[in-house]
């Protein structure tokens, strides 16, 4: 999957340099839901996070473009196990996972140019994988138990709003990362259990429209 990025990131870098693009910036809020095996008195917790990032756009129609959002992104969440007898925590932990985002979309936007709809996948390089104990906050080095790379599939619906000669963007997103994060062998025990990522989120987006222009 890296060697299919680094090739379209080649063809849009290094193609027709009378092209259209156009650029901006991005913040959202995001829902991390984990989903996964499920041990006796077990549960998962979504935790909300902050992204940010960058947007390249390049047009290949006049509404079709091939959509670049390199990001940060935090994703925050619990792992919470409950003593039913007790109506206690226990072992119950933070999960704080750190990643780049390399998501390509394709992004269509409607005749009227008041909507876009976006479809892509989400390369996500983890820089600090970690686990913090409720209760004692002692935390736990998670980089041998998790993936470096989770791949999420992401698409969404967004409103485009024309503003100060440009477009601001207000998009719902949903997203579902196609392998488990975990990544240990049957035989051997982890923290954390098979696991994958869910996230809903709210981005806005503000994109500097410099060259689009509708054919003739």
């Amino acid at each position: 999957m890296l060697r299919l990025l680094t090739f379209i990131l080649l063809l849009l870098f290094c193609g027709d340099v009378s092209a259209q693009w156009d650029f901006g910036a991005y913040v959202n809020m995001t829902r991390v839901k984990l989903k996964g095996d499920s041990p006796k008195d077990f549960s998962y917790q979504a935790g909300y996070n902050p992204n940010f990032g960058a947007i390249v756009n390049y047009y290949f129609k006049y509404d079709a473009r091939i959509s670049f959002q390199p990001g940060y992104a935090l994703n925050r969440s619990v792992l919470r196990y409950r003593d039913r007898e007790l109506d206690e925590k226990r072992d119950s932990i933070n999960l704080n996972l750190d990643y780049i985002r390399l998501p390509l979309y394709l992004d269509i936007i409607s005749d009227n140019d008041k909507w876009h709809y976006v479809v892509g996948v989400d390369f996500q390089l983890a820089l600090n994988q970690e686990g913090e104990a409720i209760g004692s906050g002692e935390t736990t080095d998670l980089n041998d138990d998790l993936r470096n790379f989770n791949p999420v599939v992401i698409f969404g619906l967004g409103r485009r709003i024309s503003l100060w000669g440009g477009i601001l963007n207000v998009d719902l997103r949903f997203g579902q990362s196609i392998l488990n994060i975990s990544d240990v062998p049957d035989d051997e025990t982890s923290l954390v259990p098979r696991i994958k990522t869910s996230t809903f989120e709210l981005l806005v987006a503000y994109e500097f429209n410099l060259h689009r222009k509708k054919s003739q």
